[in-house]
């Protein structure tokens, strides 16, 4: 296997983005401590700022490469040394769309002397993350690995959940926070081969190449030193 640097460059020839949101949402409380709320939204952005993916720009001229050009027939074929360093551009893609649907469901109890209990559940659901760029490619990222260039390669998932439930007495508090990030494949857009491979060449990290959902919990206290000098 091979590697090289990659780095980006400017662009001067880079034109403003401008983008355009719709969304449509609907709020119900069906009880007084009780609060449901909907949105569906839509964005597009038109001339995107992104970098040039790395193995787009593999074939500028600009590439820096080894002297070790191959040699056909006793012809040296000119650039066609190892790859050294790569120069990735910005450029303005022809637009990016994303949509899908945020859920937010928050509940209130009051426990009287036992002070106060609030849950939140808040599901965001990515139906569309597509890229098109000038010269026709489409990136969809909506369920996999990428957008590596926009995310450092965390991952678009299409499903996130948020779960909180915080319970407050007096001047303490504490809220526990459980995170679900979805099933993504592992890939860095869609179409694309598994993104890594084990060591005997088969897909990484499982046969399906995909990562499995996780959820993650944090615990967190929070004690107002204003409220006991208001007591």
């Amino acid at each position: 296997a091979s590697s090289f640097g990659g780095s980006r460059v400017g662009n001067p020839n880079l034109q403003p983005e401008k983008s355009k949101g719709y969304t449509l949402g609907i709020v119900w409380d069906p009880l007084p401590n009780t609060g449901i709320a909907i949105d569906f939204w839509r964005i597009k952005r038109d001339n995107e700022i992104n970098v040039t993916p790395y193995a787009e720009a593999a074939a500028f001229p600009d590439a820096i490469r080894s002297d070790n050009n191959l040699v056909i027939d006793g012809k040296v074929v000119p650039n066609s040394g190892t790859l050294l360093l790569v120069k990735a551009p910005f450029r303005n893609a022809n637009y990016t769309q994303v949509s899908g649907v945020d859920v937010d469901i928050k509940q209130r109890f009051n426990l009287g002397e036992q002070g106060k209990l609030t849950a939140g559940l808040n599901w965001t659901h990515m139906s569309e993350w597509k890229r098109v760029e000038n010269n026709g490619n489409v990136y969809n990222f909506a369920g996999t690995h990428g957008d590596c260039d926009a995310s450092n390669c965390v991952g678009t998932p299409k499903d996130k959940v948020n779960f909180n439930l915080t319970w407050a007495k007096d001047s303490w508090s504490v809220t526990g926070l459980v995170n679900y990030r979805g099933e993504m494949k592992n890939i860095t857009w869609e179409g694309q081969p598994c993104f890594n491979k084990l060591a005997n060449g088969s897909p990484a990290p499982n046969a399906d190449c995909t990562i499995k959902a996780f959820t993650t919990l944090d615990l967190s206290a929070k004690w107002d030193i204003r409220s006991e000098e208001r007591r």
